[in-house]
């Protein structure tokens, strides 16, 4: 079998891992009532987080063709912390549910 193959093997392994820990559901956890205008203003937060990553990105691109155009390429980093910051608020909430 060639390298490509259990590669692609081994990442189809953990996607089914990964959606079956993620979307099992949870009977017993029912929302309290009231709890609408929380969910709300969470949906509000997420609004805002996801305006906020694209206008980070944007930021960052504009740092780094800057940067280039100057001959200088010290901003990489930068795009790492903001993938890193999206995967975490992409991926905190099912890891939560998950959890509860």
């Amino acid at each position: 079998m060639s390298l490509l193959l259990q590669l692609h093997d081994a990442v189809t392994s953990v996607q089914d891992a990964a959606t079956g820990i993620i979307a099992a559901p949870n009977p017993g956890n029912v929302a309290p009532p009231g709890s609408d205008k929380i969910l709300t203003i969470l949906g509000w937060v997420k609004w805002l987080v996801t305006a906020v990553a694209v206008g980070g990105a944007m930021f960052i691109g504009a740092k780094m063709a800057i940067a280039h155009r100057r001959g200088d390429d010290t901003n990489t980093s930068a795009l790492g912390w903001w993938l890193a910051g999206c995967v975490l608020l992409g991926v905190g909430p099912q890891l939560v549910d998950a959890l509860t």
